[in-house]
């Protein structure tokens, strides 16, 4: 599953927000009138907008939202510490947690934590989310609703360890993997080989790391040279793999449905995103025109959609269902951006929902029934008509 830096699309630098193109008024619990240009509202059942001088001590070039928890209720976002007094007293990250209710945001709390970078979040659907950080070296628990935090796992020098990569991925059971290598005492790899490790939340220390599962390099290394990945879930990953200068081929692999195999060549494929439930999406040029690709694994279902005016689109969404799924289009020379979203019962027809809006940074809740949009001005929640 992916990291929160990644769908590596930089945040960019965002222009003001202004009126509305409805004249439908939502909701806005902390800034009362404020209205955001570009909001297609028929699309959306609600939405609203937090600006930055409402979110205490946040910077907006520092602060990254990392994305939805605790069945879609809460926003968390992150921020690093840098006052050296706050640090020496070991509170070296922020954790901002907005919760969600009534169709607006409610609330927003900040705590510190020891962690002085956070590589990955793993929500628990309980109050409780997991922390990699540290440069991957430790592995943390944290309460959203209390803001306790627990050390659970780190690297001692002199003994042996587990060095995560910030990669993790679930099972159908709400199992947790994490990848990484086990080393020795003198700080020597087992092997050259990443493996995903099953977690057991009950125990602490390095037997967290239970068993290794799945040896992910030994997936990789057929399918070289690679561009991207997407583990959609421990038996489930779409893989982009470059045929001379350009990537052109996409890859997946399954143990159950028929192992590692090529199963699509474009002549550009730009991004890719995949679901729990073996469904995945990838964006691509053929044939001089632009397309949305939605694939079922599981039941060989497919789905073409051209791109809107055959605008090149980037940053693909799926929710874990597999049911929604979001895309969009960057204008480079303005820094703005056109977002859709599509579902499975309407064919994945495109459906405008922001538009020629600041560009930002966009996160897509586990269900899919919720979004964020960070930029300049502020963060813009919203959640889809479905």
């Amino acid at each position: 599953m992916k990291r929160i830096f990644g769908k590596l699309l930089t945040a960019l630098i965002i222009l003001s927000i202004a009126a509305i193109l409805s004249s439908l008024a939502p909701s806005h619990a902390l800034d009362t009138g404020k209205t955001i240009k570009g909001v297609v509202l028929k699309n959306l059942t609600w939405y609203d907008i937090i600006t930055w001088k409402k979110v205490p001590n946040a910077n907006p070039e520092r602060a990254y939202v990392m994305g939805f928890a605790y069945n879609d209720n809460y926003l968390l976002m992150m921020q690093k510490v840098k006052d050296p007094r706050m640090i020496s007293q070991g509170k070296k990250y922020i954790i901002y947690v907005i919760g969600l209710s009534g169709r607006k945001v409610s609330s927003i709390n900040r705590y510190y934590i020891p962690l002085f970078n956070v590589q990955q979040y793993i929500d628990l659907n309980n109050g409780w989310i997991l922390l990699i950080g540290n440069n991957q070296t430790q592995l943390g628990k944290f309460n959203i609703l209390t803001g306790k935090y627990e050390k659970l796992y780190a690297i001692e020098a002199n003994k042996p360890g587990f060095k995560m990569t910030g990669f993790y991925t679930t099972d159908e059971r709400g199992n947790i993997y994490v990848e990484g290598f086990f080393f020795d005492e003198q700080q020597r790899a087992e092997s050259g080989d990443n493996y995903f490790v099953k977690l057991d939340l009950s125990k602490r220390g390095l037997k967290i790391f239970s068993k290794k599962v799945l040896n992910t390099t030994e997936v990789f290394r057929k399918v070289q040279p690679i561009r991207m990945f997407y583990w959609g879930n421990i038996d489930f990953c779409v893989i982009t793999r470059f045929t001379g200068y350009y990537p052109k081929e996409i890859y997946v692999y399954s143990k159950r449905y028929g192992g590692l195999r090529k199963v699509d060549t474009k002549d550009f494929i730009v991004e890719i995103a995949a679901s729990r439930n073996y469904r995945y999406l990838y964006l691509a040029k053929h044939r001089g025109n632009y397309y949305m690709y939605i694939r079922d694994l599981k039941t060989g279902k497919k789905w073409d959609i051209k791109s809107p005016n055959q605008l090149p689109l980037v940053y693909p969404f799926i929710s874990n269902n597999g049911k929604l799924a979001v895309v969009a289009f960057l204008d480079f020379s303005k820094q703005a951006m056109d977002f859709w979203f599509a579902l499975e019962k309407d064919n994945f027809k495109l459906r405008k929902f922001l538009d020629d809006v600041p560009a930002g940074s966009f996160k897509l809740s586990s269900s899919g029934k919720k979004f964020s949009l960070q930029n300049k001005e502020g963060i813009l929640i919203g959640e889809f008509k479905i």
